[in-house]
């Protein structure tokens, strides 16, 4: 995949942070998802995905509901910005629900287990910043989940390590195709509005402690 290259200030700040801390999750997933990967370590890894996935659609629409509250016009490309992608990334919860039963986990042990307490960290303190900070925050978030999707090559290495189907994996390959056209979307759309000093801190910001809750989980498998 070609890099998405930044046009602006805020795009060429964001990514380059993202660049320089990115290879610090890149290490602990290689540690995970890798040729000695096993079926019970990939499983694992799904439930702890579960928990994150499973909060994505509520933080957008906390963050929608929070710029909807300031009633400033300013907001509006941005709420609809997150109302498409909103849309776009409902029931992607329920496609890691569906790879773990093809696995012989059964969404009822998913939904009862509790999440770790770094992922409840970095969901959290994602709530925080948004609600009780700066809605743009979630696009820090957004810009660590999405710059550098999973590559197909990658699946397929941990198919045939931990002998797993195509309908184990089912979401991780959605997300590697969709999210080449997602991290496009998202610079572009980063690149058409005149983000304040402020709102770009809060970016960075959110995207440093994303990629630092991240790593933390990563040394969990």
């Amino acid at each position: 995949m070609t890099a998405v290259q930044p046009v602006t200030n805020c795009h060429k700040v964001l990514r380059s942070l993202i660049d320089m801390l990115i290879p610090g999750t890149s290490k602990k997933a290689s540690q995970i998802l890798n040729k000695d990967l096993t079926r019970e370590t990939y499983i694992d890894y799904l439930i702890d995905l579960y928990h994150m996935v499973v909060a994505v659609v509520p933080q957008m629409q906390a963050a929608i509901d929070t710029l909807k509250k300031e009633n400033n016009p300013d907001n509006q490309p941005f709420i609809d910005y997150l109302e498409r992608h909103l849309e776009e990334e409902a029931g992607h919860d329920l496609w890691i629900l569906d790879d773990l039963k093809n696995l012989g986990v059964a969404p009822e042990t998913v939904l009862a287990k509790t999440p770790k307490q770094e992922t409840l960290n970095m969901v959290g303190a994602l709530y925080y910043r948004i609600i009780h900070m700066d809605p743009t925050a979630i696009l820090g978030y957004m810009a660590v989940g999405e710059t550098y999707p999973i590559s197909n090559s990658i699946l397929d290495t941990m198919k045939k390590a931990a002998n797993l189907d195509e309908n184990h994996v089912y979401a991780l390959r959605q997300h590697a195709e969709i999210d080449v056209d997602h991290s496009l979307e998202f610079y572009e759309f980063i690149s058409s509005v005149k983000w304040t000093a402020k709102q770009q801190q809060h970016m960075l910001d959110s995207a440093r402690s994303t990629i630092y809750h991240m790593i933390i989980i990563g040394d969990t498998f």
